[in-house]
């Protein structure tokens, strides 16, 4: 049996169990209200004045439910913490998911087939839709596609790609470069100029050539 079908078993039979208990508190607490409602109205004074030994008021007492409303709050404190494990189970599984189309995805990149490489982290995304590294390999696909050179439109999905997955806290230095690639590509050398810093700042140190081209662009050292 997988984890989470177990987890889930489990979180089962303790709601069944708990509404089980909530079923029995209250028909004991509809017996005690009926017995207490239920008496003769021309009934004398004394006969609410029974002694405790008497019948209704061995009832009464019996009927009271303290132990009963302890194991519900405790069962219903049990059946959060595991709904919450089941959610973070489930949470889990679902980036594992994701992350195998990126992993499959990268294998098709390394190899330019980046349409292919693309549906992989399409379906990544599709599935997490929080997953940073699929936005990031989708970009790097993209711009790089069949080796030709894209067009502004494919650019600008390329930038929003990298700008989604750094916004989820990616902080791989090809986010950056890429995005300093592509805003040279379309001339916006401030923000290339940024992105190239922040390149170097999260690891990238292959840079050379590319700085050279910037200074040239720009007529700019730094």
């Amino acid at each position: 049996m997988q984890l989470q079908e177990i987890v889930n078993v489990t979180s089962n039979g303790l709601y069944k169990h708990l509404k089980e208990l909530q079923n029995s508190n209250k028909i004991i607490k509809d017996k005690e209200e009926y017995r207490l409602t239920n008496l003769s109205p021309s009934a004398p004074i004394e006969s609410y004045k029974t002694p405790l030994n008497t019948p209704l008021e061995i009832a009464k007492t019996t009927l009271k439910t303290p132990d009963i409303d302890i194991k519900i709050d405790a069962l219903t404190k049990r059946l959060e913490e595991t709904l919450a494990k089941v959610e973070a189970l489930s949470a889990e599984l679902t980036m594992l998911k994701s992350n195998d189309h990126v992993t499959i995805g990268i294998e098709y990149y390394k190899i330019y087939e980046t349409e292919k490489a693309a549906a992989e982290f399409n379906q990544a995304i599709n599935i997490d839709p929080n997953n940073a590294r699929a936005y990031m390999w989708r970009g790097l696909a993209c711009y790089i596609g069949d080796g030709e050179e894209i067009s502004v439109k494919h650019k600008t999905l390329v930038i929003n790609d990298l700008n989604k997955s750094i916004e989820l806290k990616c902080t791989d230095y090809r986010a950056f470069q890429y995005l300093s690639f592509s805003y040279f590509d379309l001339k916006d050398y401030d923000k290339s100029w940024e992105y190239y810093y922040k390149a170097i700042e999260h690891g990238w140190y292959k840079y050379d050539n590319y700085l050279q081209d910037l200074q040239e662009a720009t007529g700019r050292e730094k």
